[in-house]
């Protein structure tokens, strides 16, 4: 009984060196995937950015009134987060002048149709009713 207790101690210890090999390299092999992994992730991350002036420059070029202004809005922050990645990790490339190109012209189409929106809203006010509206504040701020 001693001696298969025996036989079965020293084979079971001849397994355990066989396989503590094979499980460490498993192991490593895990942490290998795991950092291929995140090394894709941040890749299609930093894709994303050289991918976005072709993707908004349609919403973009047909302006805030042409969409709706969410979607004119959002294009415009996906402009901004591209516009600071370059300015940061790229600040010589031809895609930061083609994101900060398109991030000017957004701007200026929103302040456009800002100056449109309020020329439509808005009811000129004459100047007799100006100076009599200062005149009201002056009076009412003397007492």
């Amino acid at each position: 009984m001693i001696e298969i207790l025996c036989s079965f101690e020293k084979r079971l210890g001849k397994l355990e060196e066989t396989i503590l090999p094979v499980y460490q390299e498993t192991g490593n092999l895990q942490r290998r995937q795991e950092n291929i992994d995140k090394t894709l992730e941040e890749l299609d991350h930093v894709i994303n950015y050289y991918n976005v002036s072709k993707d908004v420059e349609p919403v973009i070029r047909e302006g805030p009134n042409g969409t709706t202004l969410h979607t004119f809005l959002e294009a415009m922050a996906k402009l901004k987060d591209a516009l600071d990645y370059f300015s940061s990790n790229n600040p010589g490339s031809l895609e930061l002048e083609n994101v900060r190109s398109l991030h000017v012209a957004g701007g200026n189409a929103l302040s456009h149709e800002f100056s449109e929106l309020l020329k439509k809203h808005s009811k000129p006010v004459s100047a007799i009713e100006i100076i009599n509206s200062i005149s009201a504040n002056d009076s009412v701020s003397g007492d």
